[in-house]
């Protein structure tokens, strides 16, 4: 008996040449000969067929209505499909993302578009990765996709191995998908991928399975939408009148969702649901940062919290600790010194502690900055707020503030250091490693951090830590005096002296007072500085403190002249020089030279002027603020320009401007080009003075609006003529 049939053989007596019978029983697989006589024999096979299914399994949830765009990522799918094809292996394609970025989605729509690629099936499983219940078991869903391509349950081995040798055998030489939704280690995606050519392995994630790289998989993340894609799928759900009518608010709502699908769909069905809602109602409820996640959530299914709650759950305990230090430090973004403060540890730890934050998709890393989503920042601080023990609570976010006040103060040193007169209180460490060297890269991490620190200062309000407040706003004063934020400036002042004065500390007080009249100055509220400048000359003379007294002095006499009151100014600027020189404050007495000299310059007095400026420039320089010197320096050309010779006022400015560029002043460069805009319009020279006017303009629009006012009218007039 010969033949190629498959099949059990059933225990029988069969018969052979006369006399003999031979007992038969078991399975076998492939050709039978009868060969005499053979007694009580029986065929085992450790491979057991499948028998295959009628039709072939189309396990793939429908795509949700949510899913739009994607064209770009549509497309690496298709490349990394037809690279796979046609060098004759099975693709295996991970797609990464934070919860609710539509990965599931992404994947659903490229399996079904190319469902006539796998005639022979298509297999789908939730592999529960960030679920309540945990992951499933890989054995079990290879009984699953058995069962699916039609073997019967008696026929699937008890053991894992044999269970993924038998689908192994099972797909051999067919064209399957498989999409292993919500993957959670590489080991789990590794027992179940195809890897015969022609089948497809597509794996979602929220972490990056990095380890599957040596069983050959590509790699893609999937980002968030653009806000205007968001409009586009709520102008789908919502209809395009409701949108039009409400094209701001809509947008406004897209971009509070962050670009994230579950949240935009979440926020889209709220508003399908009550129809009588403006759009701008929702947008209202989502600015408010408090409630923005509890405003996402619909039901227990398309609730944004549950999806970003099983990102935090399979955290390890420092990856959850990390998670919720980082959420109760309310800043833009992190770099690695401020992650190690946050932690107490070195630059290098924190960086194997964090890459555990971005595996997992729940920080970005940006290249040297870290980053949390909109949303998963919320979800941060949340769980900072209700799941901080006893024991952590406060301690990450003071020491965010350590290190960013003895920081802001290293580079007040650096730029200022004869600002640096107030004390410093740190709850923590204050000694930090420098984040920066040198004046220029103090300015750099300033402006960096500006953010950052008007954030934290603005925190700190909020928790009544006073004394961190007019801390951080008197270290930022260097950022103000050289890059200028008139709308940060004033808000840190304001805040500054409200803190000092609630801290009980008076020296502190008149300082900040001092600092936010020169803020109300430049802005041209001249009144409103004035009175703010005489509050401080009377809490320095109630406590007698010189320093201070001659430094609101100096202040109120900027003022008289800037409101044209010479002779008070005078007077203010001569009494700020006889305390200054009485105090042996070098630096201070050489400004005052600059505003006497200004005085002068008002009245017609160029030669007094000149001498004072001249003066003031050369002490400056000595004492090592070239900052202030350039000033004097420009102010001295300016005096000197009618009587001076022409070129040697032009190069004395030219330097000016070189050493405000080299302190990093835009400001400061646009006022110098608005001088050397005013020697060539008096020298008979417009075109010169229309080119540097337009110049000043250009370092001026965002640093002094009253100044590119003043200019503005200079430039017109010329261009009238």
């Amino acid at each position: 008996m010969g033949g190629d049939d498959i099949g059990p053989l059933p225990s029988s007596r069969s018969t052979g040449p006369p006399g003999q019978a031979n007992d038969l029983s078991g399975q076998v697989v492939g050709s039978v000969l009868q060969a005499g006589s053979v007694r009580d024999v029986h065929f085992h096979s450790t491979t057991v067929p499948a028998v295959p299914a009628v039709n072939p399994p189309r396990q793939l949830p429908p795509v949700t209505s949510l899913f739009t765009g994607r064209k770009e990522d549509l497309t690496w799918l298709n490349q990394q499909w037809l690279h796979a094809t046609g060098i004759g292996i099975g693709a295996l394609l991970v797609v990464s993302g934070t919860a609710g970025v539509g990965k599931s989605s992404l994947a659903l729509a490229w399996l079904r578009g190319r469902m006539s690629e796998f005639p022979d099936g298509q297999l789908y499983v939730d592999l529960g990765g960030y679920s309540p219940g945990g992951p499933m078991a890989p054995a079990e869903v290879v009984a699953g996709f058995l069962r699916a391509l039609g073997v019967p349950p008696e026929r699937i081995p008890a053991q894992p191995a044999e269970r993924s040798s038998l689908l192994r055998t099972t797909t051999h030489g067919q064209r399957i998908s498989i999409l292993l939704d919500n993957a959670v280690s590489a080991a789990q995606v590794r027992t179940l991928a195809l890897t015969s050519p022609g089948c497809a392995t597509l794996v979602t994630t929220r972490g990056t399975l990095s380890g599957l790289t040596m069983d050959g998989a590509r790699f893609h993340r999937l980002e968030p939408w653009r806000a205007q894609t968001g409009v586009a799928l709520m102008q789908r759900m919502l209809g395009e009148e409701r949108i039009a009518a409400e094209p701001e608010a809509a947008l406004l709502v897209a971009q509070l969702c962050g670009g994230l699908p579950l949240a935009l769909g979440v926020a889209a069905a709220k508003l399908t649901s009550r129809p009588r809602w403006r759009i701008a109602r929702l947008a209202e409820a989502l600015a408010q940062d408090g409630h923005r996640l509890e405003a996402l959530t619909d039901d227990e299914d398309s609730a944004v919290i549950p999806a970003l709650d099983g990102s935090y759950q399979v955290l390890s305990p420092n990856g959850a600790h990390l998670y919720r230090a980082l959420g109760a430090c309310p800043v833009a973004w992190f770099d690695l010194g401020m992650i190690a403060a946050v932690l107490g540890t070195s630059a290098e730890q924190a960086e194997t502690r964090v890459d555990v934050l971005v595996d997992a998709n729940l920080l970005e890393d940006l290249g040297g900055r870290y980053r949390f989503h909109d949303l998963v920042r919320l979800h941060a601080m949340r769980c900072a707020q209700t799941d901080t023990p006893v024991a952590e609570h406060g301690v990450a976010f003071g020491r965010l503030v350590d290190f960013l006040l003895a920081s802001a103060t290293r580079a007040e040193e650096e730029l200022t250091p004869s600002h640096r007169i107030l004390n410093r209180t740190y709850r923590f460490t204050h000694e930090p490693p420098a984040p920066f060297t040198g004046p220029d890269q103090a300015l750099d991490w300033l402006e960096e951090q500006r953010p950052n620190l008007m954030s934290v200062l603005r925190h700190c309000v909020a928790e009544q830590i006073h004394d961190a407040v007019w801390q951080l706003a008197d270290a930022m004063w260097p950022l103000f005096l050289r890059r200028r934020y008139p709308e940060d400036r004033l808000e840190a002042q304001n805040l500054g002296v409200n803190a000092a004065r609630l801290d009980g500390d008076e020296r502190a007080e008149g300082s900040l007072l001092t600092s936010l009249a020169g803020t109300l100055k430049r802005a041209g509220q001249l009144q409103d500085a004035a009175a703010v400048v005489e509050q401080a000359l009377e809490l320095y003379q109630r406590i007698g403190d010189q320093r201070g007294l001659a430094q609101a002095c100096n202040g109120l006499a900027k003022i008289y002249l800037e409101l044209g009151e010479l002779e008070r100014a005078g007077q203010f600027f001569g009494r700020a020089l006889e305390l200054r020189v009485q105090i042996g404050y070098r630096r201070g007495v050489y400004l005052t030279h600059q505003g006497i000299g200004l005085v002068a310059a008002a009245r017609g007095d160029l030669a007094r002027a000149a001498w004072h400026l001249r003066r003031s420039y050369r002490g400056l320089t000595a004492v090592g603020d070239t900052y202030d010197a350039a000033w004097s320096l420009a102010l001295w050309a300016q005096a000197t320009a009618e009587r001076g010779p022409h070129a040697r006022v032009l190069r004395r400015l030219d330097r000016a401007r070189a050493a405000m560029a080299a302190a990093g002043s835009a400001f400061g460069q646009g006022e110098v080009l608005e001088i050397i805009g005013q020697v060539h319009e008096a020298g008979g020279e417009p075109a010169a003075a229309r080119e540097h006017y337009a110049a000043a303009l250009e370092y001026l629009a965002a640093t002094g609006p009253v100044a590119e006012l003043r200019v503005r009218a200079r430039l017109n007039r010329l261009q009238a003529c």
